[in-house]
This record gives structure tokens, C-alpha cells and sequence, in this order.
């Protein structure tokens, strides 16, 4: 059957097709402006609801706030409970607060079900309400008072704004207050919201339909001839896979022929003609390639933007012990294959080297081989083809085992067994990844497609190397997946939707300030990057999970190091911090306790780590007062301790504040005999009784100011010099190492 025979024959059912055609493009285009009105009205339903209740939260809040002195005293068994309702009444019955005009006000009752407080209806206060039902026969007051010892929440009920009105949809917050055994809440009433929700159905369901009805006039009258055109041409192309021969007897239907469409057959003829002497000329480079790859150890990998798929040669199964597929691969691996250790450093790589920093991507990591059932060492090797914009568009490389490596790195991979690294875990700086940044005039889909064919999380935006912004992956695609997203946003800079107020700390900032920082963001936020800068200028980002993670290694650390008297961190913790110092500016404070052991003996072991908790005590306190990565503290064990500060104006308010706090405080230990003649009585080693003063603390200060040490070791025997001078001095006092004075 000729192209001819083939048009003619299905001319005849061209009217039916179109008719199926444009009935299912009808009801898919129902069908998805259904879906859409229905996820649309939801959400502005739910965020209608949410700011309500956010609003009703914050009333209770401020209500429980002005009440809190109250509920204090009623705990502390300053006041009775009685007269604590009673306080708490007063207060309540001074609060309002107006929703749309209408006045709403907080309400209080006991956990017996009594009102104390209902300002619309004062008539309920003293009454028992626990038998309150609303229109459909829910208990109000039963399910309130539940709500509240649970812990605090919303319930929804029917009730009439006026007495003998229709029942209206009311939703109260409430929480416990176990203190005086009563419930604190309030509500408003939400029916506004069902009547906003109904009339924006109404009005997107008639333009919605309006829209359709005149997409669909307007396609049919101007579309209909290129419909049959394109109805033609499928056909031809189709004969044409199946038969390549018969494009010299394509012919065109009557009512086409024209010089165009001449053009359009000449075309087509030349355009087969050149694939088939291209198909022949890629067989042969392929087969050349796949010679190439087998005759070498190397795995020979490429990956492409447009597909996001990596090919490898055929012994990638000898390399990881089966032949993957390549979707949405890692460039040259799939991530799981690599060790869990290796795989930020093989980020950290592939990070710089598409910032511009190395001719060559190179990497060297461990790679699971699932047959062998354990990890080989493997060098990896590349190089991408980047667009005028820096993204990677096309990546080839090579992968080859390091089987000398291997050997002589040959430790079993056990996790329970990785020793965790104090070195690596004190500061941003430490754990900080560097991830891709765009200038602010970057365009939207450049960094799609950057945040795309890298699954990174998210980039910042900098000006001069400052970060002014920070994109989410998901944040961006939410955005561009709206209706008009994408033809508004992508041909724009990256600056008019980046968040402009990201999370940006500091790298010498602490995990834990860190941590608290990110926890006060608001909730849409919570999970975002958190940029990282070091003199202003970007270093790179973390995300929560992973300074969570670096933050729970390192509590795991400090609870196994930690003194068990104090819980100040140990001898393993303070070495590190030592060694650390050197590098910087510091004063390293030796405390030690005189006359401890007398004391020890004499009031006996229990009373001993009293002493040794005051001491830490004080020096927690005094540490509340300076910025926290300012100062260090530590238990070397037994009666002495080490504070290192970072700012050396500090030195003399802190060992005055602590000889002051001491001296203030350790007679409280003492019983009074022995603080009126100001001396304890004590066997010493001989057996024979000795007169022991009053415990007393002597610090040794020993900085760099003046000089210099090549280790920490140094700095402990300068301090172990000065404490002997300190300790031949009666009372407290300190010695530092600036001419070995005495203070």
C-alpha cells in the first residue's frame, strides 16, 4: 500500500478522530483544573486555618505569660491554690483582644469542670459546665479538659454566636495549668472562612471553564489544517521506519501540493541520506571505543546533562561486581557505592574543581565491589565541557583500582571501630562544605541546571565573594512548577527570588551557637543551608543534618571524656584545646585548691567533691558572662582545673572574679568552729596533728603574649612552675609568667 492509498483510506475517519481528540483533551483540561482548584482551595484553606490558630497560640501565650508570676508562687507554695484561681481570675478578666470587629476574650476553668472565667456570658462563672454539649452532642468541656492535660491544643465544635442562632464552626486553643489544676484557652469562630472558601470555588470554577471553552474554539478554527498536515506527515515518517526505500515515492495528498511542501520531501530525502552515513560512522566509533576500554584496566564513564544518565564500559561489573543502570548517577558512581568516610571528600573534589581550581578532576576513594563483598581503593579521573555559564554539560573520565594501594591500606571497614576525631569537630570551620556560588545576576535556569545535574541541596548567591542570598533545590522547583513559574522566572536573575535572609554564620562560631541559631528560624526554614563565611567571604555551606551529626559525635565524645564529678570535659579534650591555642592568641589559667587534701581528710571524700563541684560551679557562672567561643573550660582531675581564654584583656577580671567568688564561698563548707580560728586540725603523714588553714586557690596564668611555645607540653611545665610560687603564698592569689610575677 502506497502513502496515497494509506491518506485516503483514513481521510474518511478524520472527522472521528478529531472528535475523540478534542473530548479527551476536554475532560484532561477538566480533569487537571479540577485537580488544580481542588489543591489550590485546600492550601489557601490551610493557611487561612493556620494563621488563625498561630493567632489564637499567641494570645494564650501572652495570657499565660501574665499569669506566670502567679502560677510561680502557687508551685513554690508561696500561695494556696485558692488564692492563686483567684489572682489568675483578676488577670484573665482584664484581657481582650478583637477578631474582625468582634470582640473575643480568654477563658479559665478548673479541671472539675467550674468556670471561673467566660467574660461573653458571666452568668456560666461558678457554675459546673462539665456536662456542656455543643449542636451536634459533642462534650465542649470534656474535650477541652482532655486537650489541655495532654499537653495543650485545638478542638473544634458548633456553637451559636447568639443565643438561639444557627450553630456556627468555633475552634478554642487551650493548655493545662497543673499549677492551680485549671485550663487556660480561648476561641473564635471560623464560619467566615467555609463562606470565603465557597465563593473562590465558584469564581475559579466559571473562568476556569470560560478559559477552556475559548482554548479550545480557538484551537479547533486555527489548528484543524495543520492537525491534517501533521496527520500526513506521521504517517510518511512511519512508512519510513518501517521501509526507508519508499521516501523517493512519497507523494502529497490533493490540496497540499505546493513548493513548500516539494522543499519539505527534498529535505527529508537528504536528511535520511545523512543519518545513514552518520549511523555508519558512530558504529565504527563505538566499536573502537569498546576495543579501547577492554583493552586497558581502566572503566571508561561519561555522563551528559540532558539525559543526567552516566554510561560506563563493559568491565564497570568487574569494578563493582554487576552492570548498573545509569540513571541519575553521580557523574562517574552512585554515591552508596563509595565508603561513607570517602564520599565528602570526593565532594569536597568535585566542588573545586568545578569552582575553576585543577585542570582535571581526580579522586581517590574507596568503592564497594558487591561480588567480593569488600572495598578496593580506586583512582578516579575527568574532565567536563562546561556552557558559557559554568555548568557541566558533558563529563568523561576513567576509574582504575589501586590494587598496591589496597594492600597496603588494607583495613577492615568497620564503623563501630572509626575513631572519632576531636580535631575535626570544634568550629563551622571544621565541617564546613564547599558548595557552588552564583553572582546575583546569574540566571534562574542556569541554576537549575547546576542544582539539577549536581543534586546539590542548594547554592548561595554572592556579590564580591559575600553571600547575599541562599536557593533551595525544592524551594526553586516549588516555585518554577507553578503555572507561569517557569516563563517568568527563567530568563531572570537569580537575585529577585533567592531568600535574601539566609541563616549566615561565621566559621569560628561554635556547633552548639550554631545549632541554637538555626532551631530560632522560622519553620519554613528549617531544614535550609546555613552559609559559611570567614572574614565576610564565602566558604561553603552545612546542612542541618550534618551539624546535627557533627554535634551528636561530638556530645558522644565529650560524655566519654567528660569528668564524671564536674562533667567538664577531660585530660583528652583539654590537650586537643591546648594544642589548638598555640596556633592564636591565649592565656591558659591553672587552677589548683590549696589545702584540699587536709580538707578532704578532715571533713572526708563527700565533702571533697563538694569542693571540687563549687569550684566548677564558679567557674560556670563566670563563663555565662563572655561570649562562649571566647573561653574553655576544663577538669585536669582532682583539685585542678584549666580555663583558656582566647582574649587576653580578660585575664585579670576572670582570676579576680574567681579568687573573689571563691573565698566568698568555700567557708560554706566549714563548720563553725573551725571558721572562728580560721584553721582545721589533722593528722598528717607522720600521725601527728597540724594546723591546716582555710582552703584557699592559687592560679597560674602562662600566655603567649611575650613568648612563644612549640607545643603544649611547655605551656603545662611553665604552669607547674608558677603554682609552686603561688602555693608558698598564704591565702588565694595568682602568678603568671610575664617575669614569674605574683599578684
Amino acid at each position: 500500500m502506497n502513502t496515497i492509498e494509506l491518506f485516503n483510506r483514513k481521510t474518511p475517519g478524520w472527522s472521528v478522530s478529531i472528535l475523540r481528540r478534542t473530548v479527551g483533551a476536554v475532560l484532561v483540561m477538566l480533569v487537571g483544573f479540577g485537580l488544580a482548584v481542588s489543591i489550590y482551595v485546600h492550601n489557601f484553606s490551610e493557611d487561612i486555618y493556620s494563621a488563625r490558630k498561630e493567632g489564637l497560640e499567641a494570645i494564650i501565650s501572652l495570657a499565660y505569660n501574665s499569669i506566670n508570676p502567679v502560677l510561680e508562687d502557687a508551685k513554690n507554695g508561696k500561695i494556696t491554690i485558692g488564692d492563686a484561681r483567684i489572682n489568675a481570675t483578676e488577670i484573665i478578666n482584664q484581657l481582650v483582644y478583637y477578631n474582625q470587629n468582634v470582640a473575643n476574650y480568654v477563658f479559665l476553668a478548673t479541671y472539675e469542670g467550674y468556670v471561673l472565667v467566660e467574660q461573653p456570658s458571666p452568668e456560666t462563672v461558678g457554675t459546673y459546665q462539665m456536662q456542656r454539649k455543643d449542636a451536634y452532642g459533642n462534650q465542649i468541656t470534656k474535650l477541652l479538659l482532655e486537650k489541655a492535660k495532654a499537653g495543650g491544643g485545638f478542638v473544634e465544635y458548633y456553637e451559636p454566636k447568639l443565643s438561639g442562632g444557627k450553630p456556627q464552626k468555633k475552634i478554642s486553643y487551650v493548655i493545662g495549668l497543673p499549677e492551680i489544676k485549671c485550663y487556660l484557652g480561648t476561641g473564635i469562630y471560623v464560619d467566615d472562612i467555609d463562606e470565603s472558601i465557597d465563593q473562590l470555588k465558584q469564581k475559579l470554577l466559571c473562568l476556569g471553564l470560560i478559559i477552556i471553552l475559548a482554548v479550545l474554539t480557538l484551537q479547533y478554527y486555527f489548528l484543524r489544517p495543520l492537525l491534517r498536515y501533521q496527520y500526513w506527515l506521521s504517517d510518511v515518517f512511519k512508512n519510513l521506519s518501517e521501509n526507508p526505500a519508499t521516501v523517493n515515492s512519497v507523494q502529497m495528498p490533493s490540496g497540499f501540493n505546493n513548493a513548500d511542501t516539494d522543499q519539505l520531501l527534498t529535505n527529508l530525502r537528504l536528511m535520511l541520506l545523512n543519518f545513514n552515513n552518520h549511523q555508519q560512522s558512530t558504529e565504527k566509533s563505538v566499536e573502537k571505543f569498546r576495543q579501547i576500554a577492554y583493552a586497558t584496566n581502566d572503566v571508561i564513564w561519561e555522563w551528559n546533562s540532558e539525559s543526567r544518565k552516566t554510561e560506563w564500559a563493559g568491565n564497570i561489573k568487574e569494578l563493582i561486581g554487576y552492570e548498573p543502570s545509569g540513571f541519575e548517577a553521580h557523574f562517574e558512581v552512585f554515591e552508596e557505592w563509595i565508603y561513607q568516610d570517602d564520599r565528602k571528600n570526593r565532594r569536597q573534589v568535585l566542588a573545586s574543581y568545578f569552582s575553576g581550581i585543577g585542570e582535571f578532576y581526580t579522586a581517590k576513594y574507596r568503592l564497594y565491589n558487591i561480588s567480593e563483598k569488600k572495598y578496593n581503593w580506586v583512582l578516579a579521573k575527568g574532565i567536563a565541557t562546561f556552557d558559557k555559564n559554568k555548568i557541566p554539560i558533558r563529563f568523561v573520565g576513567s576509574i582504575i583500582v589501586l590494587p598496591e594501594f589496597s594492600r597496603s591500606n588494607n583495613l577492615e571497614i568497620k564503623e563501630e571501630h572509626v575513631r572519632f576525631e576531636l580535631s575535626s569537630y570544634q568550629n563551622m570551620r571544621d565541617i564546613v562544605h564547599l558548595t557552588p556560588s552564583f553572582d546575583t545576576d546569574a540566571l534562574v535556569i542556569d541554576v537549575k541546571k547546576r542544582l539539577d545535574s549536581e543534586l546539590w541541596q542548594g547554592i548561595a548567591v554572592v556579590e564580591n565573594n559575600k553571600p547575599v542570598g541562599l536557593v533551595m533545590r525544592d524551594a526553586l522547583n516549588f516555585q518554577l512548577s507553578s503555572q507561569y513559574g517557569a516563563s517568568l522566572y527563567y530568563g531572570r536573575p537569580i537575585r529577585i527570588i533567592m531568600d535574601d535572609q539566609p541563616l549566615i554564620v561565621d566559621s569560628g562560631c561554635s556547633l552548639e551557637q550554631v545549632a541554637e541559631l538555626a532551631r530560632n528560624r522560622a519553620q519554613a526554614k528549617q531544614y535550609d543551608l546555613i552559609i559559611v563565611i570567614d572574614n565576610g567571604e564565602y566558604q561553603g555551606t552545612i546542612s542541618v543534618m550534618d551539624l546535627l551529626s557533627s554535634i551528636t559525635d561530638l556530645r558522644i565524645m565529650l560524655a566519654t571524656n567528660a569528668n564524671p564529678l564536674t562533667r567538664l570535659p577531660g585530660n583528652l579534650i583539654i590537650e586537643e584545646k591546648l594544642k589548638q591555642a598555640l596556633k592564636q592568641d591565649f592565656a591558659a589559667l591553672y587552677i589548683d585548691l590549696d589545702n584540699f587534701k587536709a580538707f578532704n581528710d578532715k571533713y572526708g571524700f563527700e565533702m571533697g567533691d563538694r569542693a571540687l563541684q563549687l569550684t566548677a560551679s564558679i567557674l560556670k557562672e563566670i563563663v555565662a558572662d563572655y561570649d562562649e567561643k571566647d573561653v574553655f573550660l576544663g577538669h585536669i582531675g582532682g583539685d585542678d582545673f584549666l580555663v583558656l581564654l582566647y582574649n587576653l584583656g580578660h585575664v585579670m577580671e576572670w582570676v579576680e572574679r574567681i579568687i573573689a567568688e571563691f573565698d566568698a564561698r568555700i567557708s560554706g563548707l566549714y563548720s563553725q568552729e573551725d571558721l572562728e580560728r580560721e584553721y582545721i586540725m589533722v593528722r598528717d603523714r607522720r600521725g601527728e596533728i597540724q594546723k591546716f588553714p582555710i582552703m584557699g586557690i592559687s592560679i597560674a596564668v602562662v600566655d603567649n603574649e611575650n613568648h612563644q611555645f612549640t607545643n603544649y607540653l611547655e605551656v603545662s611545665e611553665v604552669a607547674a612552675q608558677l603554682k609552686k610560687k603561688a602555693k608558698m603564698i598564704d591565702g588565694s592569689t595568682w602568678v603568671n609568667n610575664r617575669r614569674g610575677s605574683v599578684i
